[in-house]
């Protein structure tokens, strides 16, 4: 029976990394079986638009240019979207008919949040087109998360303090990061659920990329290394400034720079690097704020952690 692999998110937790590994790898991922919607008919190199038209909800509270672009201006216009999306999906599928399939996209976590009828009619769809379907979700600590979250929201352009921002989320959404309810919500189907930690290192940007090739995927250790030997950062830290310092070699073989120029060039390199690695998120959680959110989620997170044994040094 063919497959499909539902990559849910959770957000900030790599899903943007592992979408571009996947986009430009689909020459290895063809070769073994794996195929994924063209970006033409997925609303770029996420399901976002599959995932829209999951929805029942027309308005989906999203911006005005996102439903503009996507022309749902009414009910009735929402209503033939989804007919539309379904039949282009499905169109698409039927030239595939004995690979696997692999849809992503970090906003079906929010929208099944929202709207636990989305993970339902999702599952029902890739039902009816034959699949055996397994979702896929990487949690990590509410702490990392909702900070990341709000430095995200400050850096689009967001003036509250952290403080302000955790007391609007429980009064507007206080499931938004209940991952025990979410798990509850999709252990009620039979699909199975990976439920993988993810557990940030500035070092390793890339071990997200890896875990989904192993545990979602589960591909052979030699197509891994495939992926490795193509994409480099896969299996080396990353070099942030990696082009700069190719660039600034390049400039002293043909300019022949003195040796003070190359100490002074040197030094803002190593200042890039450190920089850039020495705290990607800068801001902290106060005291207060860490007990406001041990107060929402603990009790859940005791629950989820006694029933996932990998999730204990992970979650609060």
């Amino acid at each position: 029976m063919k497959k499909c692999l539902l990559h849910i998110g959770t957000t900030k937790t790599g899903t943007s990394s592992i979408q571009a590994m996947l986009d430009e790898n689909r020459d290895i991922l063809e070769s073994n079986s794996y195929y994924m919607i063209p970006n033409k008919i997925r609303f770029g190199n996420s399901d976002f638009k599959f995932l829209v038209s999951q929805s029942r909800d027309w308005n989906l509270k999203f911006d005005d240019v996102t439903l503009s672009i996507l022309k749902i201006k009414s009910k009735s216009d929402k209503y033939l979207f989804d007919l539309d999306t379904e039949q282009e999906l499905q169109d698409y599928i039927n030239q595939h008919q004995d690979q696997n399939l692999i849809l992503t996209s970090e906003q079906f976590y929010s929208r099944i949040i929202s709207e636990p009828y989305v993970i339902y009619r999702t599952l029902r769809f890739l039902r009816k087109l034959g699949f055996e379907t397994t979702i896929i979700i990487y949690v990590r600590s509410q702490f990392g998360w909702i900070l990341s979250d709000y430095i995200q929201n400050i850096k689009d352009g967001g003036v509250k303090s952290i403080d302000l921002y955790l007391n609007d989320l429980y009064k507007e959404n206080p499931l938004a990061y209940d991952i025990n309810h979410l798990i509850k919500l999709l252990n009620k189907f039979p699909e199975e659920l990976i439920i993988r930690p993810y557990d940030f290192d500035l070092l390793y940007k890339s071990d997200s990329c890896l875990d989904f090739l192993k545990h979602g995927l589960k591909l052979s250790e030699p197509t891994i290394g495939e992926f490795k030997r193509i994409n480099t950062n896969l299996s080396n830290k990353i070099r942030p400034t990696k082009t700069a310092i190719e660039k600034i070699i390049e400039f002293n073989q043909v300019y022949r720079i003195n040796e003070f120029s190359k100490k002074h060039l040197n030094n803002v390199i190593i200042n890039s690097i450190s920089l850039n690695f020495s705290d990607d998120e800068p801001l902290s959680l106060s005291e207060s704020s860490k007990m406001q959110i041990r107060k929402y989620y603990l009790k859940g997170n005791h629950e989820l952690s006694n029933k996932y044994t990998s999730l204990n040094n992970l979650l609060l």
